[in-house]
C-alpha cells in the first residue's frame, strides 16, 4: 500500500476491517494489521512533517504581511 493511499485511510478514519472488508468486495488480498500498522507510521510521519512545512511557511506570511 502507499502512502498516499495511507494518508487516504488516516484521513478518513478508516481501520484495518474496514479496509480489508473493501479489499474483499474487490477480490483482493487482505492487509495484516502489522503491515497496515507500518504504512501508518510511514504516512504519519510523511504528514507531519508536510504539516510542519505548511505551518512554517503560513508563519513566515503572516509575519511578512505585518510587517508593512
Amino acid at each position: 500500500m502507499e502512502s498516499i493511499e495511507m494518508s487516504a485511510l488516516i484521513y478518513c478514519g478508516i481501520g484495518e476491517t474496514t479496509i480489508n472488508k473493501i479489499l474483499a468486495a474487490l477480490n483482493i488480498p487482505k492487509i495484516s494489521a502489522t503491515t497496515l500498522k507500518r504504512r501508518e507510521r510511514e504516512a504519519g510521519t510523511a504528514l507531519e512533517s508536510v504539516a510542519e512545512t505548511t505551518c512554517d511557511e503560513a508563519l513566515q506570511k503572516e509575519q511578512h504581511r505585518y510587517m508593512f
